[in-house]
């Protein structure tokens, strides 16, 4: 697969507040919203809008940044960045490269049969199989084999549907600056 030449201006800037609203949804156990804080309408609107717009996406690029603790023998924990590059078209192809702050690059392909998880340079590959949609080779890696690609909420075909049984709060916390672009929080 090529990675496309231009981004969908559109999907671009709905991604960018994606990141924070998922910050309304827990990972954890299925709660209604009514065991836990305030749902503001507001807040929910926006996120639904934004599962709107990355629907509607045949095809999505996008470039996230993200944080995880790594723990040390000593029990100190250092802050890692990881940079994604993640290449969308549906209904069944994607592709991703990863890129730790310690210089450890790996690539992922999905072509509607197997997902393939290359590290940079060769050697050992990870490919399983996972015949369908994008939708059902994310559910099947995470199901099955617990494993998480960059960004993976916004990689489903319906955001939105997804999530809104699990938003334990929502609170709209008014405009930010990400990337230079003001955008929803």
């Amino acid at each position: 697969m090529t990675k496309p030449s231009s981004f969908l201006a559109a999907a671009a800037r709905a991604c960018a507040p994606a990141l924070l609203a998922l910050q309304l949804w827990t990972a954890g156990g299925v709660a209604a919203a009514e065991e836990g804080g305030p749902v503001d309408p507001r807040a929910v609107e926006r996120l639904r809008s934004m599962s709107e717009t990355l629907t509607k996406a045949r095809t999505l690029s996008l470039e996230a940044e993200t944080l995880y603790d790594q723990v040390e023998l000593s029990g100190v924990k250092i802050k890692r960045t990881v940079s994604h590059e993640v290449v969308l078209r549906r209904p069944e192809d994607l592709y991703f490269e990863s890129r730790r702050d310690d210089g450890k690059v790996r690539e992922g392909r999905y072509d509607g049969e197997a997902l393939t998880i290359v590290p940079a340079g060769g050697g050992s590959y990870a490919r399983i199989e996972a015949p369908g949609t994008n939708d059902d080779m994310l559910d099947v890696i995470q199901t099955d084999y617990n494993l998480q690609l960059p960004v993976v909420d916004l990689l489903y075909s319906d955001l939105y549907g997804r999530l809104k049984d699990h938003v334990l709060s929502a609170v709209d916390l008014g405009a930010r600056t990400i990337g230079g672009e003001v955008l929803d929080h």
